[in-house]
């Protein structure tokens, strides 16, 4: 057994290493969304926030609206129309909110930006050409991206233009075609240089720090990003669109991991052109031409509830490594709560819904009968909240 069981650990290094493969820890959780113009439905979701709620907000594109949802895809509201009139829009491209939840859109083909409240009350606007993403800053300064003129136009919060930097090219801090900007909590600026392949930091000054990207297929490289957005952890996550993932880097910009492939099945991109990252690390991605939104928990931000944590105990995996055959069990599981396998490659392949809620012990035998040998993902998920172990299988 030790020696089958070495054997299968090296086959899937050696797998990992030639294929270029890296295990990602996000995991697909749900979607919602579909083509058409209905509410919930979508023509180019383009961007995606999050506000303080877990509410979140798409800018549907070629609908010229913005559409709001709860965390579970449940829709809450929409607002705009086709039009140049306050609280219309032209194909809306970024969208930004501030500490008071106040929304900003890039109302791309009207050159302007608009602010609303959470419930889509125009409130102001600001002129700004080829404007096509923004962020606004703690401080309340608003950083717009013009994509013709490759540049940034910093306004105060009241809208008044403070200043510009930037210029078309290809050295470091000139821009090709910018396609979205970001800040992280140390005001650094990141932007998304879609047509040089590359991301591109500066100081809250302008002040070029480093660069990282190149056009190609391999981890690190690029072919047209879309999006850029930085987490509570410095963590720098691209949207790489013409390679269908999501690509993860350090502060630094070395890569940490990838995931997605192109596809319309769970878990898989057709152009995807956003993402937004919730208070537990979890994922949301504008899946653009498959017209949905796709969430992905993260393993590394397993968020326990409180109340949860005495009552469930763990979910153990017997035996393991397994031949075909493995029993699972969870301790005190909770009602209409899901028990979900993946492969290697996040694919789920099975699932088993727990329906009562009066057992002490849930347990579930299973065969993998007709997958190869490897390693298998058994996720736990109740009550918005997930437990993970990993199972070998051998053959």
């Amino acid at each position: 057994m030790r020696f089958i069981f070495k054997n299968i650990l090296t086959l899937i290094l050696c797998f990992c290493a030639v294929s270029g493969y890296c295990y990602s820890r996000y995991i697909f959780s749900l979607k919602w969304g579909e083509s058409g113009t209905g509410t919930g439905q979508f023509d180019n979701p383009y961007r995606i926030i999050q506000d303080k709620s877990g509410n979140i907000y798409v800018s549907d594109r070629e609908n010229h609206r913005i559409q709001k949802f709860d965390s579970t895809g449940k829709f809450i509201l929409e607002w705009g129309s086709f039009g140049s009139d306050d609280g219309k829009f032209n194909r809306p491209h970024g969208i930004a909110i501030d500490n008071n939840n106040y929304i900003y859109v890039a109302d791309y083909e009207n050159n302007r930006i608009q602010n609303f409240d959470s419930v889509g009350n125009f409130i102001f606007k600001i002129n700004s050409s080829y404007c096509n993403d923004l962020a606004v800053a703690e401080n309340g300064k608003i950083y717009i991206l013009d994509y013709q003129d490759c540049n940034i136009n910093i306004f105060s919060s009241a809208g008044i233009l403070l200043s510009s930097w930037g210029e078309p090219g290809s050295e470091n801090g000139q821009f090709y075609k910018p396609q979205a900007i970001a800040l992280d909590r140390f005001s650094n600026i990141y932007i998304c240089d879609q047509m040089n392949n590359r991301i591109q930091k500066f100081d809250s000054t302008g002040k070029f720090i480093l660069k990282f990207g190149t056009k190609g297929v391999g981890n690190g490289q690029f072919d047209t990003p879309y999006d850029v957005v930085i987490d509570s952890l410095n963590y720098i996550f691209v949207v790489d669109y013409g390679n269908n993932r999501i690509q993860k880097f350090d502060s630094s910009g070395n890569f940490i991991t990838k995931f997605g492939l192109k596809g319309n099945g769970n878990g898989q991109f057709n152009g995807p052109t956003g993402l937004c990252i919730d208070k537990d690390g979890c994922i949301y991605v504008a899946d653009c031409i498959n017209s949905r939104i796709q969430k992905f928990y993260n393993n590394d931000y397993l968020n326990v509830a409180e109340n949860n944590i005495q009552q469930i105990s763990n979910l153990k995996l017997s035996p393991n490594p397994f031949f075909s055959t493995i029993n699972i069990k969870i301790t005190n599981p909770l009602k209409n709560s899901i028990i979900k396998i993946y492969n290697l490659l996040g694919k789920e392949i099975q699932s088993y819904v727990i329906s009562e809620s009066s057992l002490k012990d849930y347990n579930q035998t299973i065969q993998l009968l007709n997958y190869p040998s490897g390693i298998y993902y058994f996720v736990y998920f109740f009550d918005n909240s997930i437990l993970t172990q990993t199972a070998i299988l051998l053959k």
